[in-house]
């Protein structure tokens, strides 16, 4: 399969009687291929020559995090919604859509005319079920679910060519059916042949969609991924699944911190220019597009504080909230969020604890448990490998009273192969340093990033000793500050046929400049900024002036 992935376009316009090169926007579209029933490591497996030539170009998780319950209209109704179970009502079993809250939590193909009537939305099923959580779709076409993926794979690539959707929805069902027929996994024959067969129609798609007549002015937002794996099954074989990007717009490589199925509606809102409304109460967050940059003096602990989705739910027992997802975090145990006062256990809004705490609060549940989320800190490879990069860790960590429920927020610094370097932790408050007050107390940790470090995994643990768990965490940061480079000594200055030079031992990724002043107040830069190289470097000043003068070297990161 060969891709053509268009970065920009031109438009001719007249300015001054002269023609000039206007770069033209690009239309935003978004395709998703919704693969239902495919398990991570089966997909490993397979030989998926499509599939793996978008992941080469985009980005790629085979981490993301799914309904607790792993039935198809529990989970496609969270990712259309861009809310958990809690919210959109559809936590059943049996597969069904009864108890949805659809009007309160609708999906983003109706956010998506409601902003803009002229969009062109669509939707492809193979279960005609399906169609309970897409009202507002422009057109929704249910193809025969006893037969199978090749018609509705023949009318994508026939809409692709000859239609306009502007954002479009197709679910291939084969691996799911023969999961159903065969059971799942990586050993399962026939199962891997479907996903093969599958990555055979993606790849079909793909063609239609590079080859229209429009493409070379459309920026396409291509969303791969999976409901599901294995129906009601472990965590690992039911609730993990893989979320592929393609397109001009998408990052690269691997998706950290790892998403979850509700992120596709944020990811799909924001593609397509609808700003996300905070009364829209959403537990999305926009996944698979590039994050900004690491920046030093900041907190790196995406949604440390705990109020990046809600943490009222209507199921589960007494607060007590059952798994739900908490956004940015790789979250599949019991470790949930709480709201300050909504229960006698819960610390309070006046209870000891942070003063800028906000509604939420990271809570242990109803066992013991852990979320983790990491970071990428590949673009300050240079400055934590030389002279070094410090960091401090710090939390706010409690419970109830005398109960010994408590939690930890650890950190494991890892090289660009997840090799572990080092480790630290922060927490584990206990009853007597809370003396026996329900509340949350400060910790704090302080050390410098192994030498070689490009990953940063954090790992909030709750550990119960006996009915619900009560402890509690919140104001997760972690922070980091360059060390400053040595003085380093100069070699030699001096005049050399009227200019003036000088000479001393450089650093790689530094910039230095030969600077003069004639009354240590004002410095002008007399020298190219010049890129460090390791060893020695020369710097010169060819219009030294005849007076005084003064001089210094400044070095700086690109």
């Amino acid at each position: 399969m060969t891709l053509k992935i268009l970065t920009g376009a031109v438009a001719l316009a007249m300015l001054s009687g002269q023609a000039v090169l206007l770069a033209a926007p690009l239309q935003k579209k978004v395709l998703i291929l919704g693969v239902d029933g495919t398990r991570p490591d089966a997909l490993a497996v397979a030989r998926t020559p499509n599939l793996n030539a978008l992941r080469s170009q985009g980005c790629f998780s085979d981490r993301a995090i799914t309904h607790p319950v792993t039935h198809s209209a529990a989970c496609w109704s969270s990712m259309f919604t861009g809310v958990w179970g809690d919210k959109h009502g559809v936590n059943s079993t049996n597969n069904s859509f009864t108890g949805n809250r659809f009007d309160l939590y609708p999906n983003f193909m109706r956010r998506l005319e409601t902003a803009n009537s002229n969009l062109h939305t669509v939707a492809f099923t193979r279960w005609a079920p399906l169609s309970t959580a897409l009202p507002g779709t422009d057109g929704i076409t249910n193809f025969p679910q006893q037969l199978p993926d090749d018609d509705i794979t023949a009318a994508t690539r026939d809409l692709l060519t000859r239609g306009n959707p502007d954002v479009f929805y197709t679910l291939l069902l084969d691996v799911d059916t023969e999961g159903h027929k065969s059971g799942w996994g990586p050993t399962v024959t026939n199962y891997v042949t479907a996903i093969e067969t599958a990555d055979r129609r993606v790849g079909e798609i793909m063609g239609a969609l590079t080859n229209r007549v429009t493409y070379t002015n459309e920026d396409w937002l291509v969303i791969v991924l999976s409901d599901h794996g294995e129906h009601d099954s472990t965590v690992e074989r039911s609730r993990i699944t893989f979320h592929l990007f393609w397109g001009p717009s998408v990052a690269r490589g691997t998706i950290r911190p790892s998403p979850s199925i509700v992120d596709v509606c944020a990811t799909v809102l924001t593609h397509m220019g609808v700003p996300i409304d905070p009364t829209w109460n959403l537990d999305a967050r926009v996944e698979g597009l590039p994050l900004p940059p690491t920046r030093y003096g900041t907190n790196l602990i995406f949604n440390g504080d705990a109020e990046s989705n809600s943490g009222t739910n209507n199921y589960g027992t007494n607060n007590y909230t059952p798994n739900r997802g908490i956004a940015w975090w790789y979250d599949v145990s019991s470790l949930t969020l709480g709201v300050y006062g909504s229960n006698t256990n819960f610390p309070s809004p006046s209870s000891p604890g942070p003063t800028n705490r906000g509604n939420n609060f990271f809570l242990g549940g109803i066992a013991s448990g852990i979320i983790s989320q990491t970071i990428d800190l590949s673009d300050l490879a240079a400055d934590i490998d030389d002279p070094g990069v410090d960091y401090q860790l710090t939390g706010w960590f409690g419970g109830r009273g005398s109960d010994e429920d408590r939690m930890t927020l650890g950190v494991r610094f890892l090289n660009v192969t997840n090799g572990l370097l080092g480790t630290n932790y922060v927490g584990a408050v206990t009853a007597a340093d809370r003396s026996n007050v329900t509340g949350l107390l400060q910790r704090s940790t302080n050390g410098t990033l192994p030498s070689g470090t490009r990953l940063v995994e954090f790992v909030l643990t709750a550990r119960i000793t006996m009915g619900g768990n009560d402890g509690s965490a919140d104001n997760l940061s972690f922070v980091l500050t360059p060390r400053a480079d040595a003085p380093f000594p100069i070699l030699a200055r001096g005049f050399a046929s009227g200019n003036w030079q000088v000479q001393f031992d450089s650093k790689t990724n530094r910039l230095y400049g030969l600077e003069r002043s004639q009354d240590f107040q004002t410095w002008t830069t007399v020298s190219p900024l010049t890129p460090g190289t390791g060893s020695q470097l020369y710097l010169m000043d060819t219009h030294a002036p005849d007076g005084q003068a003064f001089y210094r070297v400044s070095g700086r990161r690109p």
